[in-house]
């Protein structure tokens, strides 16, 4: 679940399943890496949200909150 706001103040509420089309299982202390976008109106912006994740011993489900950060077009940081 994420919130995407740009520079212009367009914002937008993304929700789904999975993470870009997978959904990894993790072991204690093993960590998962992906690359994804988004689309937005500037060239800065910004994104946080959560995902739902399920412990599989119990299948307890429980939120972890992604922090806030930073978007920006590359050739912008030059």
């Amino acid at each position: 679940h994420w919130y995407i706001v740009d520079a212009k103040g367009y914002d937008k509420e993304v929700e789904g399943e999975g993470v870009v089309g997978e959904f990894p299982i993790l072991k204690p202390g093993e960590s998962f890496t992906y690359s994804s976008w988004c689309l937005i109106t500037s060239v800065y912006g910004k994104m946080w949200g959560t995902y739902t994740m399920e412990r599989k011993s119990d299948g307890a489900l429980f939120e972890v909150l992604i922090p806030e950060f930073q978007l920006s077009f590359p050739p912008q940081l030059n």
